[in-house]
Parts: C-alpha cells; structure tokens; sequence
C-alpha cells in the first residue's frame, strides 16, 4: 500500500524531472 506509493511517487517525480530538463534544453537551444 504505502510503499507502492512511495515507489509510484519516486517514479513520477523523476519522470517529471525528465520532462523539465527536456524542456529546459528545449527552451535553451531556441534563446540561443
């Protein structure tokens, strides 16, 4: 139960993290 969670957070947080440098090396490359 509660660690499913924990794991199933882990997992999104570092998808999101993914996403955000993604589109932060997105957004760097366009400034340039």
């Amino acid at each position: 139960g509660l660690e499913l969670k924990a794991g199933d957070g882990l997992v999104g947080l570092s998808l999101r993290l993914e996403v955000l440098t993604l589109l932060f090396v997105d957004f760097s490359d366009v400034t340039k």
